[in-house]
């Protein structure tokens, strides 16, 4: 039994860490809160505006992600506009929230996770460096 139970967590450990490694650094709702504040989210304002006003809608989007769980691609890029963040391919749709102006700065970014129907699963802050 000793050694089931340390196997279980054996795998539950290198499962975790390599969710870790694949999305990279990410932040919480409360981190988000924390660094760029909380407003609500309107979409209209979200998908012409500049990073510095995307940044305090995104504890808003991450709070409600539920809402997005199973919309299309095609349905979020038609909400928030043109994507301009990267995340491993285009397919993502990511959006800027915090740009690096220098090699000591940090960039962030909304990403809208996929799975394989293209279809939203989770959505994240990720540190795009």
């Amino acid at each position: 039994m000793k050694i089931i139970t340390i196997l279980l967590t054996t795998i539950f450990i290198m499962c975790f860490a390599s969710e870790h490694f694949w999305h990279g650094k990410t932040l919480s709702q409360s981190e988000v809160a924390k660094r760029w504040g909380k407003s609500k989210l309107d979409l209209k304002t979200f998908s012409k505006s500049d990073e510095k006003i995307r940044a305090t809608m995104a504890h808003s989007i991450l709070m409600n992600q539920k809402e997005y769980i199973g919309k299309s691609v095609t349905d979020i890029r038609n909400e928030f506009g043109h994507p301009d963040g990267f995340y491993f391919k285009d397919i993502f749709p990511a959006y800027l929230i915090q740009i690096a102006k220098s090699k000591n700065e940090e960039a962030w970014q909304i990403v809208f996770l996929l799975n394989q129907d293209r279809n939203v699963t989770r959505v994240i802050v990720h540190k795009n460096n």
